[in-house]
């Protein structure tokens, strides 16, 4: 029987060491949710104590570490079933974390455990299998090379369909550094290269069943906090009235009004096509039903199928929105059923549809300006619009097949590097990781969010500012943001760690979400408490990234958001300068408590967080 203080948890994690084909359970650390909750917060702790710098993002030496929160497993909206995977990216070279929902998260708990930390590398392809505290090493020879959908419909068939999956497709197993992991209700984890971790591992699928039961601290409490915020969604189910009919479907038409739509590889900031790629009209023509993650009431999913055309039978549970720019607006491809086939397609093989997505658009602007030939693209004519050559530049993407998949399987970085010719200043990534669709010139505190985000160009890890500066009309003003982005990522790094989704999350206000975490778990919990752990969070990703060689200067966004105006739509004329964007770097430094010459946590920050130790390895390795 634990003896662990606080109910909401498993207490133990379960260490897999692939090389000697070992495992081991390991106590919860209480220091360690009290400081750090779970989720992305627990993760970025096990990784910056273990994954020390310098390590090779694909040696064995890197761990993969998946995580789940207080919340997880809790009729709480949304937290039933999320989890977080952490590692160091390969991508970009630094912190990585991916947010997932589906059912994996939820079983990965009721199989006993609050997180799985997976070291080491098989000496043949391999899967887990666990079940109540019972692991086994299982060869996946037989899974090697299959696709993700048809893999994990064998393997669940293998060993019954109450298993829970994440799988890697060819592209992880070609050690493709944008690709993700897929679960088995298709939910991706898909940033920052975590597919290519576990292919490097020779680690196909994790397969999970368990029967625990979840028990809370307060139940009275806890449903009291419940109701209030199923009351909430019942009164406006997600960010917008009409979320639960439009899910994130609408954000191309959105943010085309604003001016804020990046299209042609973010030369332009509005795309005459907006609508056609956009809800109602998706709605309309493709979308057979409303689905959602495990046991969510917003159902802002939308199931679409393609039921005619070249793409006819081609059907997938989105494309939300970040899809739809990437193979969409960012490519000028204003036919749905394409982007609905490439969304398909990247599951299938296990990519990341932003990252694939922009490498694409950036290779058709490349060869516009004769900085690639065709020859060098395979002979495929991929030029802005053309549908035919995304699908095929995808597939080659995956597999890193010829000429094309080899210049392009390494993300936009890595690609404009190779080809140089003035090409990396279009190449839209932030230390390697290809950027969210938000045109900073239109929202300048989103470009503070990419260019500052700890796992690089990322619209998610900071919280989305074009949501807030938008609506108040302060949009082109660069003062204040470091105080507004601040607050923006106390939210979202709560929300992670719970973790909840940030679209339930906004019915769930901090305050309340503060209750839950009490009341399931009896960890005293106020608002300042949680703002107080997500500081802390933020503090050590930074740290994280610091060791290995992040200083104020990587905080920077592409060329052409910098020195390029906007040449269309509402924000014609418009610029983001490098003068702004130092501006609001030094608020956001000053206000998380930061070194504002080189951006590195200060030593009486750290410490004030309770950070001392980390403190002291900052320092051990010249940082401080």
């Amino acid at each position: 029987m634990s003896d662990f203080k606080y109910k909401g948890y498993c207490s133990k994690l379960l260490r897999v060491n692939l090389t000697s084909q070992t495992a081991s359970e390991e106590p919860l650390n209480e220091s360690d949710v009290e400081r750090f909750i779970g989720g992305r917060g627990l993760g970025a702790k096990i990784l910056f104590d273990e994954v020390k710098e310098g390590v090779e993002p694909l040696s064995p030496e890197n761990k993969l570490i998946i995580t789940t929160g207080p919340l997880t497993g809790t009729r709480v909206p949304t937290s039933t079933n999320r989890f977080v995977i952490t590692t160091k990216s390969p991508l970009t070279g630094i912190y990585g974390f991916s947010v997932s929902g589906g059912a994996f998260g939820l079983e990965l708990k009721k199989a006993g455990y609050d997180g799985l930390v997976i070291e080491g590398k098989a000496n043949k392809p391999t899967y887990l299998q666990i079940e109540d505290g019972e692991l086994h090493f299982r060869d996946a020879g037989w899974l090697w090379g299959i696709p993700v959908f048809e893999a994990t419909r064998l393997l669940r068939e293998t060993l019954g369909y109450d298993y829970r999956t994440i799988m890697i497709g060819p592209s992880g197993e070609k050690l493709v550094k944008i690709a993700g992991i897929i679960s088995d209700d298709r939910r991706a984890s898909a940033r920052c290269g975590v597919g290519a971790v576990m292919g490097s591992k020779l680690l196909k699928a994790v397969a999970v069943k368990g029967s625990k039961e979840y028990t809370f601290a307060d139940p009275a409490k806890f449903d009291e906090a419940l109701k209030e915020a199923f009351k909430n969604i019942g009164i406006q189910p997600g960010p917008w009235k009409e979320f639960r009919q439009t899910g994130t479907q609408s954000g191309p038409i959105k943010n085309n009004a604003w001016g804020i739509l990046p299209t042609a590889n973010w030369r332009e900031s509005v795309f005459d096509k907006a609508a056609e790629i956009s809800y109602p009209l998706l709605r309309e023509r493709f979308v057979v039903k409303d689905t959602g993650c495990n046991q969510c009431p917003i159902r802002c999913t939308k199931l679409t199928l393609v039921k005619d055309g070249p793409y006819a039978g081609a059907a997938t549970d989105g494309p939300e929105y970040e899809t739809i720019y990437a193979f969409g607006s960012a490519c000028k491809i204003g036919d749905p059923r394409p982007i609905i086939a490439a969304d398909m397609l990247c599951d299938d093989l296990g990519l990341d549809t932003m990252s694939t997505g922009l490498t694409i658009a950036w290779a058709m602007e490349a060869l516009e300006k004769n900085a690639i030939s065709k020859s060098e693209l395979d002979g495929l004519n991929l030029r802005f619009g053309s549908d035919e050559g995304l699908l095929n530049a995808i597939k080659k993407m995956a597999y890193r097949d010829g000429a094309l998949g080899k210049l392009l399987s390494d993300g936009v970085r890595e690609a404009a590097r190779k080809v140089g010719k003035g090409s990396e200043s279009y190449a839209m990534h932030v230390k390697g990781l290809e950027i969210g669709g938000y045109d900073p010139r239109g929202s300048k505190g989103q470009g503070l969010v990419l260019a500052a985000g700890s796992r690089g160009g990322c619209h998610h890890a900071y919280g989305v500012a074009s949501f807030v500066e938008i609506p108040q009309g302060t949009a082109t003003s660069a003062k204040g943001k470091g105080l507004l982005v601040k607050g923006t990522l106390r939210v979202r790094v709560m929300i992670d760690s719970s973790p909840l989704c940030a679209f339930a999350a906004s019915r769930v206000p901090p305050p309340l979400l503060a209750r839950l975490i009490s009341a399931a778990t009896g960890m005293e919990m106020q608002l300042s408490d949680l703002e107080r752990a997500a500081d802390r969070i933020a503090t050590l990703e930074r740290a994280y990234n610091a060791r290995e060689g992040v200083r104020r200067e990587h905080d920077t966004l592409p060329d052409r958001l910098l020195k390029e105006a906007v040449p269309d739509g509402p924000n014609k004329g418009a610029v983001l300068t490098p003068e702004e964007l130092e501006l609001m770097k030094t608020e956001l430094y000053e206000a998380m408590g930061w070194d504002t010459s080189t951006g590195i946590p200060k030593r009486s920050t750290l410490e004030a967080l309770g950070l001392a130790d980390v403190a002291s390895d900052l320092a051990r390795a010249g940082c401080l």
